[in-house]
C-alpha cells in the first residue's frame, strides 16, 4: 500500500516520536511511506492533490529507517491511506494547517481515507471538546474570557483550578490557582485571554501524582495480549504539570475497569466524529483532555509494558484502508 503521513514539517522529525515509529511500522511492512509537510501541498489544474513529500527509506532488512534525500512528487488522491498526525499548537503557521485541512476534505470526499478525518478534528481538536464527554466524566470545567465569570468559578472549588489555554499544547500557559492564593488570578487572566478562551478545570487532587495517556483506536481502548495501553507521567517535584516537556517523568499505565468503561463510552463519541486514533489524559477516574491530532507516548507502552502497541495501531490503518 502507498501511505502518507502528513506532519508540521519533515525537518522536525526525530526517532523517538511516535509518528515516527508508526511510519517505521509500516515500512517494515513492505508498505510505500511518504512524509508530507503542510506547507508542502497543492493541487493541480484537474484538482488532485499533491505534495512534495519525502520518503522512508529502510536500508537493507532489518536496517535502520531514514528519510529520503531528496523531496519526490506525490498525488495524495493516489494514496491508500493518508495519516493526519499535525500538531497545530506546535506551529505557528496558521495559514498551512487550514490549507492542508482544505486539500484533505477534498481527499475524503474522493474516497481516501484520512485518519483522523478532518472534520472531526474540526470537533475535537481543541480542548473545547471535552464538553462532548458526559459531565459525570469530567472535573467540574468551564470556558469564558469574562474575569467575573472566571473569578466566580475559581471562588466555587474548593480545592483549588486549573487555568489554561483553550488551544494548545506541552503544558504551555497552565497555572494552578490554590484556595485562600487567588491574588494572581487577574494576571493569569490577562496572560490566557491573550490567546483566546480561558478554560478553568476544578484541581482534581489525583493531580498530584500525575495523569494517565489512554490510546484509543477506532473508539475502543487499545489492548495487546490483555495489555492496555497506557503510560503515567508523574509530575517532578518542582512543577505540578505532568507534561514530560516541563520535567515529568514516564512511568507504566496500568488502567482500571473503571477507566476502561469511561473510555470506551467517550470513545464512542470519538468514533462518530470521525477520529480513528486519540489519547485520553486521565487523572483519577476522569477525563481532563483529549489529545486528538497525534497522541503520543507509544515507545514508552512498548517499552513498558513488552507489547507491540505500535504495530497494532499500523494493522488497524491498513485494515481500515482495506475497507474503503
Amino acid at each position: 500500500m502507498k501511505v502518507a503521513i502528513v506532519i508540521n514539517g519533515v525537518e522536525g522529525l526525530e526517532p523517538t516520536q511516535a509518528t515516527w515509529l508508526l511510519g517505521v511500522g509500516f515500512a517494515v511492512r513492505g508498505h510505500e511511506v511518504t512524509w508530507v509537510g503542510v506547507g508542502d501541498m497543492g493541487a493541480r489544474n484537474d484538482g488532485r492533490v499533491i505534495a512534495a513529500g519525502r520518503a522512508l527509506v529502510l536500508d537493507g532488512a532489518g536496517g535502520a529507517a531514514r528519510l529520503g534525500e531528496r523531496p519526490r512528487p506525490v498525488v495524495l488522491d493516489e494514496q491508500d491511506v493518508v495519516l493526519l498526525r499535525t500538531s497545530p499548537g506546535r506551529d505557528d503557521r496558521d495559514w498551512a494547517h487550514a490549507s492542508a485541512m482544505v486539500l484533505l476534505r477534498l481527499l475524503v470526499e474522493r474516497g481516501v481515507p484520512v485518519l483522523n478525518d478532518p472534520d472531526g478534528l474540526a470537533k475535537a481538536g481543541t480542548k473545547l471538546w471535552l464538553f462532548a464527554v458526559p459531565e459525570r466524566f469530567r472535573p467540574r470545567t468551564m470556558v469564558s474570557r469574562d474575569l467575573e465569570e472566571i473569578r466566580a468559578f475559581v471562588k466555587g472549588c474548593a480545592g483549588g483550578a486549573v487555568l489554561k489555554p483553550s488551544a494548545g499544547t506541552r503544558g504551555d500557559d497552565v497555572f494552578v490557582v490554590r484556595e485562600g492564593a487567588r491574588e494572581n488570578l487577574n494576571q493569569i487572566v490577562e496572560v490566557l485571554r491573550r490567546s483566546g478562551y480561558v478554560m478553568a478545570q476544578e484541581f482534581v487532587p489525583e493531580a498530584v501524582a500525575g495523569d494517565m495517556r489512554l490510546i484509543l483506536v477506532d473508539g475502543r481502548p487499545l489492548v495487546v495480549d490483555g495489555v492496555a495501553c497506557a503510560v503515567r507521567r508523574v509530575p517532578s517535584g518542582d512543577d505540578f504539570r505532568s507534561n514530560v516537556h516541563v520535567g515529568a517523568t514516564v512511568a507504566p499505565g496500568y488502567p482500571t475497569a473503571a477507566h476502561l468503561e469511561l473510555a470506551t463510552e467517550v470513545g464512542e463519541k470519538l468514533r462518530a466524529a470521525g477520529i480513528f486514533l486519540a489519547g485520553l489524559d486521565l487523572i483519577g477516574d476522569l477525563v481532563v483532555e483529549i489529545n486528538a491530532y497525534s497522541p503520543g507516548g507509544l515507545m514508552d507502552a512498548d517499552r513498558f509494558h513488552q507489547r507491540d502497541f505500535t504495530g497494532a495501531i499500523v494493522a488497524a490503518v491498513l485494515e481500515r484502508a482495506q475497507k474503503v
